[in-house]
């Protein structure tokens, strides 16, 4: 799952840092930051929402990520759901219905059930607050602009 989730980090920084002048110059200015997060990404592709989660209204919580990148996060994470997190909720499950009690199997079965269950609302809640149907603040101010010249 990780050399997954890193080949997919990689992927989605690659094409902002390529396509996406916003990102470079932001990238630019939070090299550090930013590799630090694609580290932890390697646990959970959501993490990359960091990067413009916009906390505090830090300017280092501000990367302009693309509608693409927005997309392909939410995608992985989707695909590391049903690679990663469902399979091991079954064997899981399987493990402690067929061996006697023990607290570590249990307890991992406990927590793969809340990173289902959390997980889907979070996908839920992306689908619903972020509304990818909308245009991105770049464009918002574009056609502002057009507007007052018209």
């Amino acid at each position: 799952m990780i050399i997954f989730n890193f080949m997919l980090t990689v992927t989605i920084l690659r094409r902002e840092i390529n396509n996406n002048e916003q990102f470079r110059t932001w990238f630019q200015e939070h090299r550090v930051f930013c590799i630090f997060i694609a580290f932890c990404s390697l646990g959970n592709l959501n993490i990359l929402h960091v990067l413009n989660c916009k906390f505090n209204y830090m300017d280092i919580f501000d990367a302009k990520l693309s509608f693409t990148a927005e997309k392909k996060i939410i995608h992985a994470s989707v695909i590391s759901l049903i690679i990663g997190d469902i399979p091991r909720f079954y064997l899981l499950t399987y493990i402690n219905l067929n061996s006697e009690f023990s607290a570590i199997p249990m307890t991992s079965l406990f927590l793969t059930l809340l990173v289902l269950f959390f997980g889907f609302f979070y996908r839920l809640y992306e689908s619903m607050i972020r509304n990818y149907e909308n245009p991105t603040i770049q464009e918002l101010v574009i056609s502002k602009k057009q507007f007052s010249e018209a």
